[in-house]
């Protein structure tokens, strides 16, 4: 079997050619333009378009601002409870789909009716001689639900009297996944945690299933599959079905295949990665500023351009040569390495010095560009490595040292409890606190007892607010709190209801609870104490922090390219959910060296650095492909937010 030519990277996350493997991974972005497009052109003629907050940064990745001009386009405006304030008689809403969606058009055209009347009976008092332009009456709505069209929001449109009389239509708009970068996908769904694994709605698992049959139908079907987990189970689901169907109606015009690996994995399987503080540079960055669809919002003091002094958006991606040099690399040690490319580049600018007319005519038209645009890259990544050192808190030391030693077993859980407390005195954010708390649960063989569980969120809500009581409920829901008795719930509730939740949480406890330490030893994941870690040039997993735990979805897919599906099949039983596998027999080595790695409910820079050095370890190329990159105070903030 032959297959393309496969380069490995020179640097782990070095801007490679657009075509590798002969995977090119920006077609995706081509198909979500034209998509666009199309839904563009579903609303002839001039129009308002109003989008989901959450939406905005993943449509900038998709389209230009021109390209919606073209399309007649005349505003943009944010999905707000304040109505918007174009003069457009026709108005496009994208949003997600959820019925809330639906409720803030259903108030936006209430508004304007009414605003609408009132100017007419206004312009009626007036004479002639003083008319005045008035609103446009709306003459359609047309709403473009992402991923697909649910019920709930037909249930809520009839709800509000908005179905049928024409004025209001529905569309769906699925764009598939975006590339953020040659080895990231992002569908950009934000609350997929909460609502799959609190509310336990996995609805959206079939647009995720549809984004990847749609991925497969340009580059082929993987010719291995492990999937595991129940929104994985949701996804495979929906992309079988989907596959099926193609392949009755298509039987003769099948892709070749250019994926070997895919593997489709929950984030509950690994619920401790994102409660430990992130350690390579780019992390650094997400937990300091966040970063949102590849882009990061800097603050004013940060902003390159010094002429304009405001928060600046810089995408944050392998383009920049510089910061593709430093991604993934220790924080620790990325100044020095910045420090050495700015004096490697001074030393070519001070050379250009001596060279003859012809030498420099050539290096001012290659050469002096691309180097002072690196020159400007490294001045802005020394800054942003700066506020971070100085932004970090100084018991830093303390919480790693609490952090990982609640990992390898060498803290004790009074000394992390004493650690929170002081936490708490200190009213630092609720979202360290909750990672805090969360950690030292997870890491307990049988979670915190229940007398524990009082003292400690007692502390919490006293600095926190009561509001949080529900934000604690959730958390054990989901099974990032992990509490070994509940006799008491956080709620009132009937003796029968309360043996019920009891009995469940009883079974959980013995069970996923005291899985976490089987789960490290299955598949290695805490290495071993006299095992020396180089944090500055890498060839453990683990140095993504500081050597302590290696990420366990990493080591899931690096234990399976290695060793194959039967060296996990103990760890698999471990973890929530079920498992789904099919072409694990036969020969590897004749695989197309393409491996992709979805995970369902985000996942962390750490974990992608880890990927990459993977990839450089098997010389195979990893493409992750989630529903958004997330973070422990991302994952805090989500749960607290909807509660």
């Amino acid at each position: 079997m032959q297959h393309p030519p496969y380069r490995v990277m020179s640097g782990m996350s070095g801007h490679c050619d657009k075509i590798v493997s002969g995977v090119d991974v920006w077609m995706l972005r081509e198909l979500g333009c034209r998509s666009l497009v199309c839904c563009l052109e579903e609303l002839p003629g001039k129009k308002d378009l109003i989008i989901d907050a959450s939406l905005m940064k993943f449509l900038d990745r998709l389209s230009q601002a021109a390209t919606l001009r073209e399309h007649d386009v005349e505003k943009i405006f944010r999905l707000e409870q304040v109505p918007p304030s174009g003069q457009c008689a026709q108005r496009m809403y994208m949003v997600r789909s959820i019925p809330d969606s639906v409720k803030f058009i259903a108030e936006h055209l209430n508004h304007h009716q009414q605003e609408l009347k009132q100017e007419q009976l206004q312009y009626q008092q007036k004479s002639q001689n003083q008319q005045q332009s008035h609103r446009v009456p709306i003459s359609r709505i047309l709403v473009v639900c992402v991923p697909s069209i649910t019920y709930s929001v037909e249930c809520q449109l009839e709800e509000e009297g908005l179905a049928g009389g024409g004025l209001v239509s529905l569309h769906s708009f699925c764009p598939g996944f975006v590339p953020l970068d040659d080895d990231l996908l992002t569908l950009e769904m934000p609350n997929f945690f909460r609502d799959a694994f609190v509310e336990g709605d996995f609805s959206s698992c079939a647009g995720i299933g549809q984004s990847l049959h749609l991925l497969c139908s340009l580059f082929g079907a993987p010719q291995r599959l492990l999937s595991h987990g129940r929104a994985a189970h949701a996804v495979i689901t929906s992309f079988q079905r989907l596959r099926s169907d193609i392949d009755e109606s298509h039987h003769s015009t099948k892709t070749k295949s250019q994926i070997g690996h895919l593997f489709i994995l929950d984030r509950d399987a690994d619920l401790v990665t994102p409660l430990l503080t992130q350690l390579t540079y780019e992390g650094s960055i997400d937990e300091h500023y966040g970063i949102h669809a590849g882009v990061v919002e800097l603050p004013e003091n940060l902003n390159p351009d010094a002429n304009k002094p405001s928060a600046s958006k810089i995408m944050l991606n392998s383009k920049d040569s510089i910061f593709a040099s430093v991604r993934h690399k220790h924080f620790a040690g990325v100044a020095g390495v910045l420090v050495r490319r700015a004096k490697e580049i001074q030393t070519r600018k001070e050379e250009s010095k001596k060279m003859t007319p012809a030498q420099m005519k050539e290096f001012v038209a290659f050469d002096l560009k691309q180097l002072q645009a690196q020159q400007n890259s490294i001045s802005l990544h020394l800054s942003i490595c700066e506020a971070i050192t100085k932004a970090t808190r100084r018991d830093f030391d303390v919480q790693l040292t609490t952090e990982h030693g609640l990992v390898t077993g060498a803290t004790a859980a009074s000394e992390a409890k004493t650690y929170f407390e002081d936490c708490c005195a200190r009213q630092l954010p609720l979202s360290s606190c909750l990672r805090l708390l969360c950690l030292l649960s997870l890491t307990q063989s049988n979670g915190l007892s229940l007398k524990e569980y009082e003292s400690l969120t007692s502390q919490l809500v006293a600095a926190c607010g009561h509001k949080h009581i529900l934000t604690l409920f959730d958390l054990r829901q989901v099974g990032l709190l992990n509490v070994s008795d509940s006799a008491s719930m956080d709620q009132p509730q009937s003796s029968a209801m309360r043996g019920l939740r009891q009995a469940a949480s009883n079974l959980m406890s013995k069970g996923q609870f005291a899985a976490w330490r089987s789960l490290t030893k299955f598949l290695k994941l805490i290495p071993d104490a006299e095992e020396l870690i180089d944090l500055h040039n890498p060839s453990h997993l683990s140095y993504v922090f500081n050597g302590a735990y290696t990420p366990a979805i990493v080591q899931l897919v690096s234990q399976c390219l290695t060793d194959g599906l039967q060296s996990i099949s103990d760890a698999l039983k471990l973890i929530p959910g079920s498992t789904t596998s099919f072409g694990w027999s036969g020969d590897a080595t004749l695989l197309p060296p393409v491996v992709v790695v979805l995970v369902c409910g985000g996942v962390t820079f750490a974990e992608l650095a880890a990927f990459r050095l993977l990839g450089l370890r098997t010389g195979k190329r990893i493409i992750v492909a989630t529903t958004g990159t997330t973070s422990g105070n991302k994952l805090m903030n989500s749960i607290a937010n909807g509660s």
